[in-house]
C-alpha cells in the first residue's frame, strides 16, 4: 500500500511537460481511429485499458490543468497585486528610499550599483520595485534594476522622489 501511495505522490509530482506527454499519449489511444490504432499496434492494447487509460488521461488533465492555473495566478494576479502594493509604497518612501529611486529617475538609468548589504535597497527589493541584475558584482558593488512599472510611474510622477520637473527636462 505504501509504494501504491508513494508511486502517486511521484504521479502528482510531474512536471508540466511530462502531464502533457500523458494527455497527448491518452487522447492518441482514447480517440485515434481504430485503423491508425490497428497500424501502430496498439489496438488490443487501448481497448483492453481503456478504463484505465481514460483515468490517466483524468488525473494527468486535471494536474495539467492545475498547473497552468496555478502559473497564470502566479505571473498575472500576484504580479498585478504587487505591482498595486508598489505603487502605493512609492507614495510613502522614506528619504534614503528617495535618493535612491531618484538618481535612477535623475541619471535616467535603469541600472545601479549598490552593496548588497543595503538595508534601504533589499527593502526596495523586497517591494517588488528593484532587483539584484547579477550576481556577479566588483567592490562590493552589485548592480540593481528598477522594475519597468516601478520606472514608468516615476517618470510619470517624478514628485515622489522630490526631483523638480525642469531637472528632469519633461
Amino acid at each position: 500500500m505504501k509504494d501504491t501511495i508513494r508511486g502517486v505522490i511521484e504521479f502528482i509530482k510531474l512536471q508540466p511537460k511530462y502531464l502533457l506527454g500523458l494527455v497527448i499519449a491518452c487522447i492518441v489511444l482514447l480517440f485515434a481511429p481504430d485503423a491508425f490504432l490497428k497500424y501502430i499496434g496498439l489496438y488490443k492494447f487501448a481497448h483492453e485499458y481503456r478504463m484505465w487509460i481514460s483515468i490517466v488521461f483524468l488525473i494527468a488533465g486535471s494536474l495539467l490543468m492545475a498547473h497552468i492555473l496555478d502559473d497564470f495566478y502566479r505571473t498575472k494576479v500576484l504580479v498585478k497585486r504587487k505591482i498595486k502594493e508598489g505603487r502605493k509604497y512609492l507614495h510613502n518612501l522614506t528619504n534614503q528610499e528617495k535618493t535612491i529611486l531618484g538618481s535612477y529617475i535623475y541619471y535616467k538609468t535603469k541600472t545601479m550599483n549598490f552593496r548588497l548589504s543595503d538595508g534601504v535597497v533589499q527593502s526596495l527589493v523586497n517591494k517588488y520595485i528593484l532587483y539584484q541584475a547579477s550576481n556577479t558584482g566588483a567592490h562590493n558593488q552589485y548592480p540593481f534594476n528598477i522594475y519597468d512599472w516601478a520606472w514608468n510611474y516615476l517618470n510619470e510622477h517624478p514628485e515622489l522622489v522630490n526631483i523638480p520637473m525642469d531637472e528632469l527636462g519633461i
